[in-house]
């Protein structure tokens, strides 16, 4: 169910959501104040039990205050109030809003067909339109500088970040093209593009000279950075083959007796007999000398 605020309804609610030091009162602020001081000298307590809107006339909504004994949340009395103001209220009260059913019924409505939902809608069409018109905009900006002077849209890494905007956009991941469209690079080459639409061509140049540097030296930083990872990976495969390598001379070199040698004495070093085949031959080599 759609309730439309404005004037000093709407005013009020928002600087109540976000407050500010510079705000200055409203009427319901007033009203607020003296409600307040009204219940500090009143000899019985009271408060704002609940808000209710309870009839729709001719696109017109009714609602009713109800105050009462916050402890029995006995009714003590109500009165007749429009929605918008009730519902500052409530939010100050911190009290609950109720819709009567019949009222709910006959004026309820999904979101999709609401106005607020069709309002979201133009506002997304009038963005998307601008953003194409914008697009359309550097497309002929950069046409202009390939003719006469360089554009933004002739660096690859621009190029490269307006196409991740479109496809943040088209994803409706509106964060991401946020974040993209506010990137310095992109922020200096809309500079650029301005100062050549107004015909400021020696500040554009100056500007894009500027650009070119910055994406320039990330790229070489970049570089360097890779070029370090690959010296590192490089170092570490020289130092594990000389491991491999000192490995296989020390194997070599500990097993020149030939494979049964090296066998035995790996045996005799565990602290096993050799086999009986290696003992025959040892004293058939002996009998023998």
């Amino acid at each position: 169910m759609e309730i439309f605020i404005s004037g000093d309804a709407c005013i009020s609610i928002y600087t109540h959501l976000c407050p500010s030091d510079n705000t200055r009162p409203m009427a319901l602020d007033i009203l607020w104040q003296m409600w307040q001081r009204g219940r500090s000298i009143s000899k019985r307590d009271w408060t704002l039990l609940r808000v209710a809107v309870v009839a729709c006339v001719n696109d017109v909504y009714y609602g009713r205050l109800f105050f009462g004994d916050p402890e029995t949340q006995q009714v003590l009395w109500d009165c007749d109030v429009r929605p918008s103001d009730a519902t500052f209220l409530a939010l100050k009260a911190k009290a609950p809003i109720y819709v009567k059913k019949a009222v709910w019924e006959n004026c309820s409505t999904s979101l999709r067909n609401s106005s607020t939902w069709a309002t979201v809608n133009y506002i997304e069409g009038q963005r998307e339109t601008q953003r194409r018109a914008s697009m359309e905009r550097r497309s002929s900006l950069a046409g202009l500088g390939q003719q006469g002077h360089p554009s933004p849209e002739s660096l690859p890494a621009i190029r490269l970040l307006m196409r991740e905007m479109e496809v943040a956009v088209r994803e409706e991941d509106y964060a991401a093209a946020a974040r993209l469209r506010d990137h310095p690079w992109m922020r200096l080459a809309e500079d650029i593009n301005m100062h050549r639409s107004i015909g400021y061509s020696e500040q554009a140049d100056k500007l894009m000279a500027e650009l070119g540097r910055l994406i320039e030296a990330h790229e070489s930083a970049v570089g360097r950075e890779y070029e370090a990872r690959l010296s590192a990976q490089h170092a570490a495969r020289a130092a594990l083959d000389e491991l491999l390598r000192r490995q296989d001379t020390h194997d070599v070199s500990s097993g020149s007796g030939g494979p049964s040698s090296s066998a035995a004495s790996a045996q005799q070093q565990l602290g096993q007999p050799p086999h009986s085949g290696e003992v025959q031959q040892q004293n058939e080599s002996t009998k023998r000398d």
